[in-house]
């Protein structure tokens, strides 16, 4: 049987309208659930202990937890260890809605668990279950007809429409015409259609700036001398070494000085972190988390194999996202930037960069692809799995209002009352 050290675990984003994080949807493999005797409580027990191994504040912090289920795992009693008053239980679509089922239903709402189902059929068990449920979910890859129903499903009951598989720009525009409240999928990491739009001139600068960064050597004078190309930057860098996060340690006259007091990585993660934020003002936070994580799961990952280039492999995630941020084709993007082949390659999706197995693996899991996240030799699942919490705290760690907010204003990336 697999231990808790070989469950893989990943969220995906639950967005309102507007963008903001409505919730996390939990991802995870483990062994399957076949039967509904010992074996299916010994699973139920797996992820259990995985999930307090690695604690479910570490994964979706303040934010609502939704977890798909079937009849075994409802029955196991695994929901004892959800948070009451933000858990969503998701009925599984095969799910076999008997009266025991029924009446769980009834003790998990009593308790103070959302529950959540997809549109399957019109039977009366279906219609039972429907009317327990706070969310309906619709899978709009697979339902054909989910455009003409989706306005008239809560039947004059307070129930949320949830649309899943929303990979393109065009498939949010339709669900959000058709009147759901949330949205699950890459959408918000995919460039906009706008056509013809071109890179403004201060963005090229921002990036230019952002490349160099990173790819300078670690003398403090030449990271300073960078980072004094950018008046802005160098008065949020220079808060921050004065911010009580990071001891005030002494006073600071030059730029030189705050890298020497902060340090090289983090004077290049936090200006890697301000200058992605002035690119994607107008984007859903949620994207420069994303951006976040993958950049640190990246550059952990390139620890672990032992790969000299993991300043590389943090640059590679971390500008993952710039077609979304700028939206226009990474191809064109990637040609505008001063990158070594290798780099631009892998932004790409060239399999000739050396860094692609990493990019790909990184992808993969996010999207609970588990069989090619996992296809890393020199990687076992528990490393991968700890590589990707671990990004979810570094992500956390570097959001504005964390560490200082007096550097960035206000946070207004606070979960959205569902």
């Amino acid at each position: 049987m697999m231990t808790s050290r070989s469950v893989l675990l990943a969220r995906q984003p639950i967005l309102d309208v507007v963008g903001r994080v409505a919730g996390y949807e939990l991802l995870y493999q483990g062994p399957p659930i076949m039967e509904r005797g010992s074996a299916a409580v010994a699973s139920a027990r797996v992820l259990c202990e995985a999930l307090a191994t690695v604690g479910l504040e570490r994964l979706v912090g303040e934010n609502r937890l939704f977890v798909r289920v079937d009849a075994a795992l409802l029955e196991s009693g695994v929901t004892a260890i959800l948070p009451r008053g933000r858990s969503v239980i998701e009925l599984d679509s095969g799910i076999e809605l008997s009266p025991t089922v029924l009446q769980r239903l009834d003790r998990l709402r009593a308790d103070g668990i959302a529950i959540a189902m997809e549109r399957t059929d019109a039977s009366d068990a279906h219609a039972a279950a429907l009317a327990r449920c706070d969310y309906v979910a619709v899978d709009i890859s697979r339902d054909s007809g989910w455009a003409e129903w989706s306005a008239d499903a809560r039947g004059g009951r307070p129930v949320r429409l949830l649309a899943r598989q929303v990979d393109t720009h065009e498939q949010f525009a339709r669900a959000e015409q058709a009147g759901f409240d949330f949205f699950q999928g890459f959408y918000f990491a995919s460039p906009e259609p706008v056509a013809t739009k071109r890179v403004a001139p201060n963005a090229i600068a921002i990036l230019d700036l952002l490349v160099a960064l990173n790819g300078a050597d670690a003398e403090p004078a030449t990271l300073g001398a960078l980072i004094g190309r950018d008046p802005a930057l160098a008065h949020q860098l220079l808060r921050l070494a004065h911010s009580s996060y990071y001891g005030r340690r002494r006073l600071v006259s030059t730029l030189t000085d705050v890298v020497v007091q902060l340090g090289h990585d983090v004077v290049r993660q936090w200006a890697a972190l301000l200058l992605m934020a002035r690119l994607g003002e107008a984007k859903p936070r949620e994207l420069l988390t994303l951006a976040l994580v993958r950049a640190r799961m990246c550059e952990a990952l390139a620890e672990r194999m032992t790969d000299p280039r993991r300043e590389s492999a943090f640059m590679v995630g971390l500008l993952s996202v710039l077609d979304a941020l700028l939206d226009r084709p990474m191809q064109r993007v990637a040609a505008e930037l001063p990158l070594s082949e290798d780099l631009r390659l892998a932004l790409v999706g060239d399999s000739a960069s050396t860094l692609s197995p990493i990019v790909r693996a990184v992808l993969a899991y996010e999207r609970g692809q588990w069989s090619q996240a996992t296809g890393l030799s020199t990687v076992d699942s528990a490393a991968l799995r700890d590589c990707y919490v671990n990004a979810l705290d570094f992500a956390r760690h570097m959001q504005p209002g964390n560490a200082s907010a007096s550097i960035s204003g206000p946070e207004d990336g606070k979960p959205v009352p569902i």
